[in-house]
């Protein structure tokens, strides 16, 4: 079940602090700042494309393994750099990380060179070292948004020569926003965690829990018999999963994305909706079943390695759904 990468490597986390831009809020100006990624095959175009760290996903990914959007858009919303996957994290065991880097949905963040290539890359961590570069990280957080900082260090920020122009005797400024600020994660929160404090390892889902997949409709997985309307992505540790789980959505789709006019388009179950999953016409039920298994079994996998998901069951479910067709309407 386990799919080879193109390139393998040990290695480290690194970052460059940026000084993006200068916001001239009335009562106090204050200067953003990001901290732009350095990883092995990672490009060098990082900071013009506004890619950077996220630091909230990468605490995360210290914790427990899934996939996590650890390089994202500044913004927050990563789809705005063309990020368009996350990266798959695994623990597999007590003393390393393991990276899986798709080249196709996360191109923008690597080298150049790598466009070619259709898979992913590896990237292998030794934990202690993880951890103490994502703490790092995070002191020199809490230390810019504790000091002042200096004209020299925001010389390359936007807005530096309306600074000096406007407000002559301005010497330095606070920094006040870390960017991304995403998903109620500000600076504020980063300045009151504990830098030194330990690291809790939590499993992907609990011992016992059931995980089943088909199409429920409108949704992909059920917990232990409750539809679960997340992503299923989430608990993605190995890039064979994403590959699985590609194989398998190709085989359907909703009414509103199936790309040709509706009236081309007939539903064996007329009470389907249009957010309801139906079968793509070209594809065949027993293909998709196959796909589905298939998943699982990489899913069951992944989550049996390590400390990942212990004692957790997924298994396919295989329900019949609608049916799309283009119907000959001469």
């Amino acid at each position: 079940l386990m799919i080879e990468p193109f390139s393998e490597l040990p290695a480290r986390l690194g970052w460059r602090k940026n000084f993006t831009q200068i916001i001239f809020d009335p009562d106090q100006p204050y200067v953003e700042f990001s901290l732009t990624p350095e990883f092995p095959w990672c490009s060098e175009k990082l900071a013009e494309r506004g890619i950077v760290w996220s630091l909230r996903d990468l605490l995360a990914s210290v914790c427990c393994p899934g996939a996590y959007q650890i390089v994202t858009c500044k913004c927050g919303y990563a789809p705005d750099a063309y990020l368009e996957e996350r990266i798959c994290v695994s623990h597999p065991d007590s003393g390393s990380v393991v990276w899986e880097i798709d080249t196709k949905g996360l191109a923008p963040a690597l080298d150049d060179a790598l466009e070619v290539i259709e898979g992913f890359i590896r990237l292998r961590f030794v934990r202690d070292e993880y951890e103490a570069d994502i703490r790092a990280m995070l002191c020199e957080v809490q230390e810019t948004a504790r000091t002042q900082v200096s004209l020299a260090q925001m010389a390359s920020a936007h807005g530096i020569e309306y600074l000096q122009a406007e407000y002559p005797e301005c010497l330095s400024l606070p920094a006040e926003v870390f960017e991304p600020g995403e998903r109620g994660c500000d600076l504020e929160d980063f300045v009151t965690m504990d830098c030194d404090g330990p690291c809790g390892r939590v499993a992907l889902l609990r011992a016992g829990t059931l995980l089943e997949i088909s199409l429920f409709d409108d949704e992909l997985v059920c917990l232990n018999g409750k539809v679960d309307r997340g992503w299923i992505g989430r608990w993605f540790t190995r890039w064979s999963a994403l590959a699985a789980y590609r194989a398998w959505v190709c085989h359907f789709s909703r009414p509103f994305g199936l790309g040709f006019d509706v009236r081309y388009v007939r539903l064996d179950i007329e009470e389907a909706g249009q957010n309801s999953f139906v079968l793509l016409p070209e594809k065949s039920l027993a293909a998709c079943h196959t796909a589905g298994e298939h998943l699982a079994a990489v899913l069951q996998a992944q989550f049996d390695e390590g400390d990942t998901a212990p004692g957790v069951t997924v298994r396919y479910v295989r329900c019949i759904p609608p049916m799309a067709g283009k119907e000959n309407l001469a």
